[in-house]
C-alpha cells in the first residue's frame, strides 16, 4: 500500500499571542497517535506569511510529521484534528499537506 506524508504547520499562538493549552495539544497529538500509529513534531521552527494586504505575520510553529497508508478516511480524521487545533490558535487557516512517499525502515 503506498503511503502518505501528512504536514501539519502549526503556530505557537494566536495573533494575540495566546498560546495552544498543553491539554489540548495533548488530546489533538493522543487522537492522531491513534489515527496514525506515530508522529514527529518539530518545534521552533520561524515563519513568515503575508495576508492579502501585505501585512507581514512572524510564527514560531510546530511541525506534525505523520505517515499513514493512502487511506481517505484516516487522512480525513487527521485532517479534522488539525481543523481542531485551528479553531483552538483562532487562526484564518494552518498549513496541511499531504505527499505520496516511498518508505522503508533500515
Amino acid at each position: 500500500m503506498n503511503k502518505i506524508l501528512i504536514e501539519i504547520t502549526v503556530p505557537h499562538t494566536d495573533n494575540k499571542g495566546k498560546g495552544l493549552d498543553l491539554d489540548t495539544r495533548k488530546q489533538v497529538e493522543k487522537l492522531i497517535l491513534r489515527n496514525s500509529g506515530g508522529f514527529s513534531r518539530v518545534t521552533n521552527v520561524h515563519g513568515s506569511w503575508l495576508d492579502d494586504s501585505g501585512k507581514r505575520y512572524d510564527d514560531i510553529n510546530s511541525i506534525y510529521r505523520i505517515i499513514v497508508d493512502d487511506n481517505p478516511s484516516v487522512i480525513a480524521n487527521i485532517r479534522h484534528q488539525a481543523l481542531v487545533l485551528k479553531q483552538e490558535l483562532n487562526q484564518e487557516c494552518i498549513l496541511f499537506t499531504t505527499q505520496e512517499i516511498k518508505m522503508e525502515y533500515i
